[in-house]
């Protein structure tokens, strides 16, 4: 029997590279496979970072808005309470007019007569205080008739009341009675006591003024001296300067 050793090593050197390819073809397909677990690593680490710096971001914001939101309450009870500081010395005037005596409305009155002559008015005037009549004169701008004195007698709140004195007037022969609202006056000085009304009066009447006193609601103790009755301010305006004039202090208001 002829063995061919030359075919033989032949065929086993052939074995022995087809099994290192083998081996090469195997450590080049695990290669790839490693490389690829360790990016697939890589890629997964990765996240895991971007999340942990997200989540410290996010931390970070949501703090400092908290901080935000802190101060900003101390603020708006500042401004409110610098606003209510301001809007306190507002409240002053409303107790300032309280203080005020108390003026109660005597808007209506009786006219009896009215004369061209100053001085007879005055004197029918007096006969009625005398006889315990309220009465006063009152001067008045007629157009084109020129300057009256009207002589009228009492004060009411409304106008039953009126009616009612009207009534009882007529029923005293009194030849001429009319109700008329004459809402402004002319009033000397401050309201003051008795007495001093008792005074005041005298003055006026040296003056040549015929005055009547009405009460003031706050403080019956006190009276108001005042002199005429008119429709309006600007109607009593003639009279309050002549008062001036002869030294009073007049102020024009409601009756």
């Amino acid at each position: 029997l002829l063995i061919n050793y030359a075919a033989a090593s032949k065929a086993s050197k052939t074995k022995k590279l087809k099994t290192s390819l083998k081996k090469k073809t195997q450590e080049k397909s695990l290669a790839p496979a490693k490389t690829s677990k360790a990016t697939s690593a890589s890629k997964t680490k990765k996240p895991a970072a971007a999340s942990k710096a997200s989540k410290t971001r996010n931390l970070k914001t949501s703090l400092k808005k908290q901080t935000k939101e802190k101060s900003l309450p101390p603020a708006k009870t500042h401004k409110t309470a610098s606003a209510s500081k301001i809007k306190k010395p507002a409240a002053a005037p409303p107790a300032e007019i309280k203080s005020r005596p108390a003026i109660k409305p005597y808007p209506y009155t009786i006219q009896i007569g009215s004369f061209r002559d100053a001085q007879k008015s005055k004197q029918v005037a007096r006969k009625l205080i005398t006889a315990g009549d309220p009465a006063f004169t009152s001067p008045v701008d007629i157009p084109g008739k020129g300057k009256w004195y009207r002589v009228y007698i009492g004060n009411y709140e409304n106008l039953a009341e009126a009616k009612i004195a009207a009534a009882g007037l007529k029923k005293r022969k009194f030849r001429y009675v009319n109700i008329t609202k004459k809402p402004y006056t002319v009033q000397i000085g401050p309201p003051v006591t008795r007495s001093k009304a008792k005074k005041l009066k005298s003055r006026l009447q040296a003056k040549g003024y015929v005055a009547y006193s009405l009460p003031t609601a706050g403080n019956p103790n006190q009276t108001r001296i005042l002199i005429g009755a008119f429709e309006s301010e600007q109607a009593a305006a003639s009279l309050s300067k002549q008062l001036k004039k002869d030294g009073f202090s007049p102020k024009i208001g409601l009756k």
